[in-house]
């Protein structure tokens, strides 16, 4: 059953700043502590697939030709690899964590307490930020092993993780809303997380589809964030990244927007 509310909404608004983060603090805590008692699952696995694709593709596939230069594939698929990571680490750790919460009725402790509903919500988000960043700096470290590669513009790759995991992460909150058990929780990955990833220029370069199917990569979201972490390590056609970080703050204001409104829904019921 839940729980109804004892404290007033004046007295929510009368947190101040070092209770605020302590509150912060202990959401995100319980977030990374989490993920690290399951941590070859949560931080081991997605190296472990960029392993397994440099081995594959090191000598297998021939190098891409563009106008400019030629670029090893394994050193091509690379920063898409590590993104890819840091997308699926970013949505798996905030669906599963708060449809966890959900399901156990801790989030009704959450909500009855003195947090606001935006502490909740940047304490789920915090912690999955944490695990995309270890989870990107060791894919990163196995592909420089691997590869040749070197990292071209730094700031540029730590704002595309950010950006990147933060969006992601608000998109795992609101999935978890919608889900009603656990056999559902693969449900956003398998249908439309994987074929976005998949149809984002990861593998291949625009170059290489014909005309006719070019839109399928205009018209895909990741394609833009690909390009740019791509960018951010090869140094090889350089995007519109102004366009592209405002498209990203915009999506990232709009979904934190949805993921307020849902909270607010929730805590009224």
């Amino acid at each position: 059953m839940r729980r109804f509310r004892i404290i007033s909404t004046e007295q929510f608004k009368k947190m101040n700043i070092y209770q605020c983060l302590i509150a912060l603090h202990a959401i995100s805590l319980k977030e990374i502590r989490r993920f690290l008692r399951v941590w070859p699952q949560s931080i081991v696995s997605p190296s472990i697939h960029l392993i397994l694709y440099c081995i594959i593709f090191q000598n297998l596939a021939q190098p891409l030709q563009f106008s400019t230069q030629s670029i090893a594939y394994i050193d091509f698929i690379s920063p898409a690899l590590i993104l890819m990571g840091v997308i699926t680490a970013s949505f798996d750790n905030s669906n599963l964590s708060f449809f966890n919460a959900r399901f156990r009725h801790t989030l009704d402790d959450q909500l009855v307490s003195p947090m606001s509903n935006h502490l909740i919500i940047m304490g789920y988000v915090l912690g999955s930020l944490t695990r995309a960043i270890i989870v990107a700096l060791i894919a990163l470290a196995v592909a420089l092993v691997f590869t040749q590669l070197s990292i071209a513009h730094p700031l540029i790759m730590f704002i595309t993780i950010v950006f990147s995991s933060v969006i992601f992460s608000l998109l795992g909150l609101i999935s978890a809303f919608f889900l009603e058990d656990f056999d559902q929780l693969n449900i956003i990955p398998n249908f439309v997380l994987t074929p976005l990833l998949l149809l984002s220029g990861i593998f291949f370069s625009i170059d290489q589809l014909e005309p006719s199917w070019q839109w399928i990569y205009h018209v895909n979201p990741l394609s833009y964030l690909i390009d740019s972490m791509r960018y951010s390590i090869l140094d090889h056609q350089a995007p519109q990244l102004s366009s592209i970080f405002m498209v990203s703050l915009f999506s990232l204001i709009m979904l934190y927007g949805v993921t307020l409104s849902l909270l607010k829904t929730l805590e009224n019921d």
